[in-house]
């Protein structure tokens, strides 16, 4: 436990980490983890939350979403970490950071989200990441009326 290389989970149960230090110096790390895709049009409100912990020691983490920009599709970043957050201290292990988003303008049929990590080039740090959600809130469709006007029988 505490704020290194030996903690086991970010709240009790599994999670995803990158480490940046195990494949050893002078390694290239981007690695990246992708969401299914989702249909999610027509939301009123679509929000995407996770918990982290980032040590950066020169690496660097990125949100993105996968969003139609005049029709064509390609991802877009919403968020970058380039600072420690969430490390805790070694009496108390990790204190990780609750991230919440607003992706309600990028809603989409086919919307996933990709967590990529970045090394920079160098031997940099890690990040761990737990309790992925994406949740929305959908307004129920009032009554439909139905006027007929027209004289014609049948």
């Amino acid at each position: 436990t505490g704020n290194g290389y030996t903690a086991t989970s970010v709240n009790g149960t599994s999670y995803l980490r990158v480490d940046d230090d195990a494949p050893g110096s002078g390694t290239l790390t981007n690695a990246t983890i992708t969401t299914p895709e989702f249909p999610a049009l027509g939301y009123d409100t679509l929000t995407m939350k996770f918990k982290s912990v980032f040590k950066s020691w020169g690496g660097k983490g990125y949100l993105e979403v996968w969003r139609p920009v005049n029709g064509v599709f390609g991802w877009q970043a919403i968020d970058s970490i380039t600072a420690d957050e969430g490390i805790g201290t070694t009496a108390t292990g990790w204190a990780a950071v609750t991230k919440t988003y607003n992706v309600t303008a990028y809603q989409s049929n086919q919307f996933k989200a990709r967590l990529r990590y970045d090394d920079k080039n160098s031997w940099a740090g890690w990040w761990a990441i737990d309790d992925f959600q994406l949740y929305g809130t959908l307004s129920q469709t009032g009554n439909v009326r139905v006027a007929i006007t027209t004289d014609i029988w049948f």
